[in-house]
């Protein structure tokens, strides 16, 4: 593993500046996934590879189109934005040009269809937020365009496919930030519907949106029509996605590698999101090769590969093609948003674990790197104290990273960047959102990973599983101390009776189950740190990891104990007898304990297509839950936990403790969507 030397070599030879000056060119081109810009900005960081010495780098096509699939993965169309405007055209007293493409192209809504070539121009109708049909009482928009402050796929859904409306002007995000009037989130429709129901339209500023209200007003005292002139050219054809990919070869397991992955696509500008990914790829390669050369930094042992793809659409295919050579693949980290202003944009770095669902110790020797990072005052080359928030977080996916990680795949998998910030998906995405300083330390902290992963000696493990070991002591004695924390906090509700009484006895069984489950994975993890890169168990190691693992469940015997006994006291205190209090399933936890979930389908989880394979039915309850299918952790992280054998109230019961409480009606409202498309059948137990 690497000395501190070696690591302040590696801090003072890579240059956020030199990132940044990356980011400036990437930014300028309008990277759409199968356009042509896209392969401009592909090409760029394609030439920083070759000069910094990286071998077997490949530009990659991929074909897209009816005939072509990547496991369930079989986008039919590729949509080229080329041009469109936008303007009111009268009354004469409100003539206005809203929008030229050439101007902010991340305004023009993905999927949009082509106007005639003469353009279109009609009446726009103002339906508040346009997703609830009672928005559209007494309002007539077939063959108009509405104006709506709703979701663009829920307003799509009841403008256009179901009341004729030929378009839409939508505020891009339903939450308008009113420190930031004329900033656009970028938005659409997916392909699938927008394809069934053709549509044009336009994401708008807040100011854009209430001017526009404001011009009806006064159009409606007139008792005139607002009347909007529209023109859009898009094509929808068949095609490729690309894949760019290169590799420092290892010296002694060449076959073995870890990837580091960053997507190039997203409407112009999206500085942070991801040309910040993509360039500090770039300065990471040639910051490694540099040192190398000067023989400041050891070869690496085994490969490191460098892979620049658009966001799933390329990352699915190129992980098909390659499907063979998932066992050589020791892990990937996907870095998303990493040189973020973390002032300017309120953020905080997220290091993604392999600890929850993935059980493995790779994670905790990511945040090790992270941790060394962090406590270095001043980057190196600007002499600067900067602001650095940085915190660990279980798995999410979201990005690059998921389709490895799917089980079918089983290639661990991390994130690296900042969530969804104030200027996400925004034409204010530019490079005076990005931070020098805070590049700088992320591609110190990964290069740092590579090495001490890539270069890891067999005779050091034991060290790894012991300190895994000590971290799963502390994490096993933390939920101790907060699960004693909140029995002995508890106090009855007088009005509900011995029903209070009930719901302490639930969560005390839920709090019991947690342990558990805390127990198993942290077992795994420390298994994990045994299993040698050629999947081949250390037999001495596996001995020690499985000692290790008996005493941390010594220590959780101790905690259960400790947590009965306060329960008991508790229980005392109200004058309870605990042979009163019994957990019933309601119906809805019988039907879910009655049913085992099956996955029907092999590779990752088709969240780009996976609007246009649901049922048209179940679209209107998708677009409801909105962001809280993200926050309820849904899409792909149930599928994680199916195997065959579970019941759906065992992977309810998994994400729970995971995650947290999670709605069990939801929940199993979304894995019956699933299985009307197919994706898992639901069987009911044997008896």
């Amino acid at each position: 593993m690497l000395t501190n030397e070696q690591k302040q070599s590696i801090f003072r030879e890579i240059s956020g500046p030199r990132a940044q000056d990356l980011i400036a060119k990437l930014i300028s081109f309008h990277r759409v996934a199968g356009g042509a810009e896209i392969l401009q900005a592909m090409e760029v960081i394609r030439d920083q590879f070759l000069a910094a010495g990286l071998e077997a780098v490949r530009l990659e096509r991929f074909p897209v189109g009816k005939n072509h699939s990547y496991w369930t993965w079989d986008p039919p169309y590729i949509c080229d934005r080329i041009d469109a405007y936008l303007a009111t055209v009268s009354p004469e007293s409100e003539e206005k040009v809203i929008f030229r493409f050439s101007e902010t192209p991340i305004s023009l809504l993905a999927n949009s269809s082509s106007t005639d070539r003469g353009g279109w121009e009609g009446e726009l109708v103002e339906v508040g937020r346009g997703e609830a049909p009672q928005d559209y009482a007494g309002r007539r928009v077939r063959g108009k365009m509405v104006l709506a402050h709703g979701s663009p796929p829920v307003v799509h859904l009841r403008a256009v496919a179901e009341r004729g409306a030929v378009g839409m002007l939508v505020l891009g995000s339903s939450t308008p930030d009113l420190d930031h009037p004329d900033k656009i989130m970028a938005s659409g429709v997916s392909m699938g519907p927008a394809r069934e129901h053709p549509f044009f339209g336009f994401a708008l500023s807040h100011r854009q949106h209430q001017e526009l209200r404001e011009a009806l007003y006064r159009t409606r005292k007139e008792n005139k029509p607002l009347r909007i002139s529209a023109r859009v050219k898009t094509r929808f054809r068949t095609g490729h996605f690309r894949a760019l990919s290169a590799v420092i070869r290892g010296t002694e397991q060449p076959a073995k590698e870890l990837i580091l992955v960053a997507h190039i696509c997203h409407p112009k500008p999206s500085a942070n999101d991801n040309a910040s990914g993509c360039a500090l790829l770039a300065e990471m390669a040639r910051t490694l090769t540099t040192l190398q050369k000067r023989k400041e930094l050891p070869p690496l042992r085994r490969s490191l590969r460098f892979l620049v793809i658009p966001e799933w659409r390329g990352t699915v295919p190129w992980l098909h093609k390659n499907r063979r050579r998932t066992r050589n693949m020791l892990g990937v980290i996907s870095l998303d948003m990493v040189g973020e202003d973390q002032e300017k944009c309120g953020s905080t770095l997220l290091v993604g674990s392999t600890h929850g669902i993935q059980q493995h110790f790779m994670g905790s020797l990511l945040a090790k790197s992270f941790r060394w990072v962090a406590a270095q005052k001043r980057t190196a080359r600007l002499r600067k104290d900067s602001m650095f928030r940085w915190k660990t977080e279980k798995y999410f996916g979201g990005t690059d990273h998921m389709p490895f990680v799917d089980p079918t795949i089983g290639v661990p998998g991390l994130y690296v960047g900042h969530p969804q910030d104030f200027f996400w998906h925004t034409d204010q995405d530019t490079l005076d959102k990005t931070d020098p300083n805070v590049l700088e330390r992320v591609g110190t902290a990964t290069l740092t990973f590579a090495f001490d992963l890539l270069n890891l000696p067999a005779e050091e493990r034991e060290g790894i599983l012991a300190e895994a070991y000590l971290e799963a002591m502390g994490r096993l004695t933390e939920m101790g101390r907060e699960q004693l924390e909140k029995t002995r906090s508890f106090v009855p509700k007088e009005k509900k009776g011995l029903s209070s009484w009930q719901q302490f006895h639930r969560e005390h069984l839920r709090r019991q189950g947690k342990l558990d489950h805390e127990l198993n994975v942290e077992k795994a993890v420390l298994m994990s740190c045994a299993e040698e890169f050629a999947g081949k168990r250390m037999p001495a190691l596996k001995g020690k990891a499985t000692e290790l693992g008996e005493l941390l469940g010594w220590q959780v015997e101790e905690i259960r104990g400790l947590v009965e006994e306060a329960y008991q006291t508790v229980l005392d205190r109200g004058g309870v007898a605990g042979s009163k209090l019994r957990w019933r399933k309601n119906a809805l936890e019988r039907k879910a304990n009655g049913l085992v979930v099956h996955r029907l389908f092999e590779g990752p989880f088709p969240m780009i297509t996976f609007y246009d394979k649901v049922a048209k039915r179940d679209r209107g309850w998708l677009y409801k839950m909105g962001e809280k299918m993200w926050q309820m952790h849904l899409y792909e992280i149930p599928l994680l936990y199916v195997d065959g054998q579970r019941t759906a109230l065992e992977v309810h019961q998994n994400m729970e403790h995971e995650y947290g409480p999670l709605d069990l009606r939801i929940f199993m409202e979304y894995l019956e969507v699933l299985a009307r498309a197919r994706l898992v059948r639901l069987v009911p137990v044997r008896k």
